[in-house]
């Protein structure tokens, strides 16, 4: 069994906290406030967790709202987000903790949907985890957009909007480690899944790996929150250039069932992005459907 966090250090100043295994929050501290890049699914008090590792109160900085990212918000007073994440999403899923309290969703299900049954502590309450979601999540402190800036003192954090896996996604870059913190807009592993009904446009994806490649010369390293991590600036080009195969069709994508819809994935190397059907057979992507040419 996986720890259920194991912290590491990757430069003096920001740490990495992977929960169970399956995603990475990102803690950065400065001269006058500490970041925490996602709070993780809720099941552990990151407040508490991570008290020993910074002088400064945390603030949360939310790549975007899917559970696995933004459950353990309630355990902090200061959180931000994208507005349009908020706005798109944050009431939605608010709205949607009423089917937690009539018994119509079990959030706990969630585990066994990512297969995580068997990292849970073994003192996981299922039933209190549940009434702890059902309380929804915190109205954020702050709204921010593409181009913001955080000021943590000796160092600041640029926002960059990567709209794909939400509408209202953004990422983190630290000026002064050249680190990029991505959150689900990419990783190096695993589906993309660009297929929910939360996600951008494609129009929207393809202009957000256009603009990440127009950082790729002050980003000296690559953080998703899943998969591998530490990924070279290099990662960014090539992400861009396989994007743009898709486009011209000299890459052809696969069609497949999965468990969150009909979808079509574009393999990059083990990994890559998926899309819904409907989507690629707008944009007349090239695919195959049951080993037959289909666009």
């Amino acid at each position: 069994m996986k720890p259920q966090i194991l912290i590491t250090q990757l430069c003096p100043s920001i740490y990495e906290i992977e929960e169970m295994g399956f995603v990475s929050s990102f803690l950065i501290n400065g001269s006058k406030k500490s970041i925490l890049i996602d709070s993780g699914f809720g099941i552990l008090n990151y407040a508490d967790v991570l008290k020993d590792l910074t002088t400064h109160e945390i603030e949360i900085a939310n790549t975007h709202i899917h559970p696995d990212h933004s459950n353990g918000n309630s355990f902090f007073t200061q959180t931000l987000m994208s507005e349009i994440e908020w706005k798109n999403h944050g009431l939605k899923w608010n709205n949607a903790t009423e089917t937690i309290k009539s018994g119509k969703w079990n959030p706990s299900s969630m585990f066994s949907y990512s297969e995580m049954e068997d990292q849970l502590p073994s003192d996981f309450n299922a039933e209190k985890y549940n009434s702890f979601i059902a309380k929804g999540l915190p109205t954020p402190t702050r709204l921010v957009k593409n181009g913001d800036i955080i000021d943590l003192g000796n160092r600041q954090l640029e926002i960059i909007a990567t709209p794909a896996h939400t509408t209202g996604s953004i990422s983190f870059l630290d000026s002064e480690s050249g680190y990029l913190f991505g959150g689900d807009a990419f990783a190096k592993s695993g589906l993309w899944l660009l297929n929910l009904k939360c996600r951008a446009s494609l129009e929207e994806i393809f202009k957000t790996f256009e603009r990440l490649n127009t950082f790729s010369s002050k980003i000296k390293a690559v953080f998703p929150a899943h998969g591998k991590k530490n990924l070279p600036n290099s990662f960014l080009q090539e992400i861009h250039q396989k994007m743009n195969h898709i486009r011209d069709g000299s890459l052809q994508g696969v069609f497949k069932k999965h468990k969150t819809g009909d979808s079509v994935f574009f393999d990059f190397g083990g990994f890559g992005p998926m899309f819904h059907v409907d989507d690629v057979k707008s944009a007349g992507f090239n695919f195959v459907m049951n080993k037959k040419r289909t666009v």
